[in-house]
């Protein structure tokens, strides 16, 4: 993915397309309790702010 564009001089980013796949794990995701997503997603568990999990639901 080329996100800029040096002859122009500025940022492309393109939207961002999910597979059905992707789309399923995501859903999936959704029926962990907190704390097992907040270590599943999250290589530093107890660094993270509190309200890591709820964006992370949104």
């Amino acid at each position: 993915i080329v996100a800029y564009d040096c002859f122009i001089d500025c940022f492309k980013i393109s939207p961002c397309r999910w597979t059905l796949h992707q789309n399923h794990i995501a859903a999936s995701l959704l029926n962990y309790s907190n704390s097992k997503l907040l270590s599943i997603c999250s290589t530093s568990p107890t660094a993270k702010a509190p309200d890591f999990v709820e964006n992370l639901k949104r």
